[in-house]
């Protein structure tokens, strides 16, 4: 699935200086069965802020019991709010690349960086 021209709104209740992320263009490709789903690609290019994903979610009911092993990968381009990048800062620290790497397993209501 491909979709193009990706927005992230609500951003001012983070603290962001503007309330919505471009993200731009975001490539899934995924597979799954039963209420297994493994995500084999997310990738987001183009916009304010660069990410790759992959990991499996395991849903359950309610949703916020579902679990998460996800590997993420975002990297923040030139323009995007400072605000926004502080708070990278609080999940992980940039590598020598200015990518923020972050392991997050767990639940969707509790996920946790490792």
């Amino acid at each position: 699935m491909t979709l193009t021209d990706v927005r992230i709104s609500g951003l001012k209740s983070l603290g962001g200086e503007k309330d919505s992320l471009m993200l731009g263009t975001v490539v899934l490709q995924a597979n799954g069965r039963g209420n297994s789903f493994r995500i084999d690609r997310l990738d987001a290019t183009g916009g304010a802020m660069g990410a790759s994903v992959s990991g499996t979610l395991l849903f359950a009911n309610p949703v916020e019991r579902s679990r998460i092993n996800l590997t993420v990968t975002l990297r923040p381009a030139a323009g995007l709010d400072k605000n926004l990048t502080e708070l990278l800062g609080l999940l992980a620290k940039p590598d020598r690349d200015g990518a923020y790497r972050l392991h997050l397993t767990g639940t969707l209501a509790r996920p946790q960086n490792r």
